[in-house]
């Protein structure tokens, strides 16, 4: 047919997936590990705006990651959807991969915020509680926005 409704091919080249599926795997090795003992030491460190910023964004670094372990999977069985199959999983899947990225750019945001805040106002003092608080409306907020597309398919997820 010549309407123009049809896909284009799927165009798969081996060794192009598996190299893209094992430098996700490399990340995930790597990244896991790396921001799970950064989130422990900036935990262990005194409560301060920095610290708790930074502890955020580790976070959820090290939960992109293991988000993007099921994306790895497909890649390195050629686009297999294994990791894909149930719906359930699927969806949940699709609002942790929303929430991590809005997330993510929040808490830099928040860190080149705060950072501005404290050249333009070397004498003032930043308060934990406000950051706290923001970071928290934040959160819940995003996961509102995350799980929208799911109710308004009826609440299936």
């Amino acid at each position: 047919g010549g309407n123009g409704t049809e896909p284009p091919p799927l165009l798969i080249i081996p060794a192009v997936d598996h190299l893209y599926g094992s430098l996700c795997f490399l990340s995930i090795l790597v990244g896991v590990p790396a921001n799970t003992f950064s989130f422990w030491c900036f935990l262990a460190q005194r409560r301060s705006v920095s610290s708790i910023i930074y502890t955020c964004i580790a976070a959820v670094d090290c939960l992109t990651l293991l988000n993007s372990l099921p994306v790895a999977v497909t890649y390195v069985t050629l686009r297999d959807d294994l990791m894909f199959r149930n719906t359930i999983y699927c969806n949940v899947w699709g609002v942790a991969q929303r929430l991590l990225s809005s997330l993510s750019i929040f808490y830099v945001a928040v860190l080149s915020i705060s950072r501005t805040f404290v050249l333009l106002m070397p004498f003032r003092r930043l308060k934990t509680q406000v950051i706290i608080a923001t970071i928290g409306v934040h959160f819940v907020l995003q996961c509102v926005v995350a799980a929208i597309p799911y109710w308004e398919a009826g609440g299936h997820f």
